[in-house]
């Protein structure tokens, strides 16, 4: 595949004006504890330093971590494919790694969600 973005001029390479230069990523680590086959999709709250996720669909075939990615996904306003399940395939408590490029907004999004 050819790289549009780097421009040879002689022996040295150097980057194109119009190249889109990346951002920083961070990665925040979260510990979640699942609650599968609940009455609705929703995150209830703390347990310690656990975020409680109760989700509608069943702990089978993976269908309670699509569920969990999605519904974290969408109450930190993030957009898909933001966070992935690091450890926990088969449990309920997993580790979650939410992709960003400020971690500080997503802790604060975090801490606000049960404030009241």
């Amino acid at each position: 595949m050819k790289s549009c973005a780097m421009k040879k001029t002689g022996d040295a390479s150097t980057i194109h004006p119009a190249a889109k230069i990346a951002s920083v990523i961070y990665q925040v680590k979260l510990q979640i504890k699942v609650i599968p086959s609940s009455s609705k999709d929703c995150l209830a709250g703390w347990l310690e330093n656990t975020l409680k996720v109760k989700v509608m669909a069943a702990a089978d075939k993976g269908k309670a971590n699509k569920a969990v990615i999605r519904i974290i996904e969408k109450s930190l306003d993030l957009p898909k494919g933001t966070v992935q399940i690091e450890s926990g395939l088969t449990s309920t408590r997993k580790t979650i790694d939410i992709n960003c490029e400020e971690d500080q907004i997503i802790e604060h999004k975090l801490m606000s969600l049960f404030q009241e």
